[in-house]
């Protein structure tokens, strides 16, 4: 079994690092096939018990949007947008946010029209959602 080690899903950039394949080692992995016959070998999922989100609002939306975040707990909760090349348009982190409904305004006047992808993460969580920008 072959796994990137990595804190931050979905992250690859070999252009900073010319040595490497990627900024993260590549761990390798040895499995008996006695061991996956056997079912002895599976995936663990965490749940997410931090937070939940809902559909940004306006959606289509121009200029500024609202991301609702239910938190469970305090907790410092991030926000980035990309564009569907992949490319971080927006980022910003909201310190300290309390627990409840965090209704958070994003300002993304400078975006074109088009499908964007925000992601929310607090503790090392994330959710991913689709917006569109009129």
């Amino acid at each position: 079994m072959t796994y990137m080690q990595s804190d931050r899903v979905g992250v690859f950039d070999a252009t900073s690092n010319p040595d490497k394949v990627g900024p993260f080692d590549i761990m390798y992995l040895e499995l008996s096939i006695s061991s996956i016959l056997s079912g002895n070998v599976g995936v663990s999922e965490a749940k997410n018990d931090v937070f939940t989100i809902s559909q940004n609002y306006p959606n289509p939306f121009n200029g500024i949007t609202t991301i609702p975040v239910n938190l469970k707990k305090n907790a410092d909760v991030n926000i980035s947008v990309v564009n569907v090349v992949g490319q971080t348009v927006y980022t910003h982190t909201y310190a300290k946010s309390a627990a409840g409904i965090n209704n958070i305004p994003v300002d993304l006047t400078h975006l074109n029209s088009g499908v964007y992808f925000y992601t929310v993460e607090a503790e090392g969580f994330k959710v991913t959602n689709r917006m569109i920008v009129e």
